[in-house]
């Protein structure tokens, strides 16, 4: 099943390969667009052939894009029981609008609105996890 959403570039992360193959993937952080007060990062990535899409597309931080994606799910076993993971993959992107100026700006390695508060951390959360990757 296909997805389709909207949004700005937030950050986009170094290429890696992962695995015994060095299977290649590029992740990104789009801000949704929607009927909110609050920000909606959300990752996404591209994978195999089309990991390299970003770079060769020169997208940037900042630039308004579409995107088609798919969900993909895993499971996980470990010490503490079972655990679910999704990840989006981007099969299509779209450039909307280029970014001018920048809309974000860079503080301690992670990208924010300046119009948004930061982020939660995980001091924030009730519990601290030890996500397997």
């Amino acid at each position: 099943m296909a997805f389709e959403t909207q949004g700005t570039i937030l950050e986009i992360m170094p290429m890696k390969t992962v695995g015994q193959k060095n299977f290649p993937i590029q992740e990104f952080v789009v801000e949704l667009y929607g009927d909110t007060d609050y920000p909606k990062p959300i990752p996404f990535q591209f994978i195999g052939k089309r990991a390299n899409v970003l770079s060769e597309g020169n997208f940037n931080v900042g630039d308004e894009i579409k995107l088609a994606f798919d969900l993909d799910g895993r499971r996980w076993e470990g010490n503490d029981g079972v655990r679910y993971f999704n990840s989006n993959n981007v099969w299509e992107i779209q450039l909307i609008g280029s970014a001018s100026k920048p809309k974000h700006t860079q503080t301690n390695g992670q990208q924010y609105s300046d119009q948004n508060p930061p982020p939660i951390t995980d001091a924030d959360l009730p519990f601290n996890d030890d996500i397997p990757f």
